[in-house]
């Protein structure tokens, strides 16, 4: 879900927009394919533009990777992490969501039940944005809440694309 900084008119049309975009995907390889390109084209023009200090971008990691991974990555590119999410498999095998905000401390990694970090919400420059993108460990970074790509008053995250990579490919994202 979305994180929304406020509850004013303009935040509740772009989480909705978000979350429109979001539905839209077509949870196959190709439909995915096809988002992280118009993502990707999203990004270019923003680099084309004026330098810019604070994108917002949800960042969906390729795998799930330990804490220092995720540190490790976000200090290269100087992210500033809103929200960092995690997951693990209850007893049932149904998956949790873990949201921290920050990049304080690292969840108790309760055994086998822990699988990794996920994704990141947070804000980039546009100078370590490219950067970014390029990691082997990041299959998306995600700008399209932006207000400078929505052109509203305020950012917004776009939903990160976990839950979809988990279901095409759960040997690779969900086991430890």
């Amino acid at each position: 879900m979305p994180v929304s900084n406020t509850t004013s008119t303009t935040n509740s049309q772009s989480d909705s927009q978000v979350i429109t975009e979001y539905k839209a995907i077509e949870p196959t390889e190709d439909g995915i394919t096809k988002y992280k390109s118009k993502q990707k084209e999203i990004t270019k023009k923003l680099k084309s533009n004026k330098k810019i200090n604070d994108i917002a971008v949800t960042v969906t990691f390729a795998e799930p990777l330990s804490f220092d991974e995720v540190k490790t990555i976000t200090e290269k590119y100087n992210v500033n992490i809103e929200e960092l999410e995690a997951r693990s498999i209850d007893s049932n095998g149904d998956r949790i969501t873990h949201a921290i905000k920050g990049l304080n401390k690292s969840l108790s990694q309760d055994g086998s039940n822990f699988i990794g970090y996920t994704s990141l919400q947070g804000y980039v420059s546009s100078e370590n944005i490219f950067g970014l993108e390029s990691e082997e460990k990041i299959f998306l970074v995600d700008a399209s809440g932006d207000n400078n790509v929505t052109e509203l008053e305020k950012d917004n995250f776009a939903v990160p694309l976990t839950w979809y990579l988990e279901d095409l490919n759960p040997e690779k994202h969900l086991k430890k």
